[in-house]
């Protein structure tokens, strides 16, 4: 999982989604998107513009969590079946499954 840091960076040189809007150029809605982490792609020229505008290098701004725990992501990351059930965590969730296709219902059940 690609984490964007970007929020912290904005929070440390006190600058708010319109300032680095004005100042890069850039649409409020990539910096939201990358605010957020919710970004799904992003421009290349996104990049080196925020890191022009911080004096930070790819590095600083992003960067690859080896470790991706469940708890930590975006809901939207997560697959939003609407239920309350989206946020299971995986090891309980892989519990339920072995217990279910195993044939044991009654342990499945006590497992959610």
């Amino acid at each position: 999982m690609i984490r964007c840091h970007l929020a912290r960076i904005m929070g440390e040189h006190k600058l708010r989604i319109a300032d680095v809007a004005r100042e890069t150029g850039l649409s409020r809605a990539t910096i939201t998107l990358l605010y957020k982490e919710t970004a799904q792609k992003v421009d290349l020229e996104a990049i080196e513009k925020l890191c022009l505008l911080f004096e930070c290098q790819v590095g600083d701004l992003l960067n690859i969590a080896r470790e991706a725990n469940i708890n930590d992501m975006p809901a939207k990351a997560i697959a939003d079946t609407g239920t309350p059930y989206n946020r299971v965590p995986v090891r309980k969730l892989s519990a339920y499954l072995g217990s279910f296709a195993s044939g044991n219902f009654c342990a499945a059940l006590s497992k959610v």
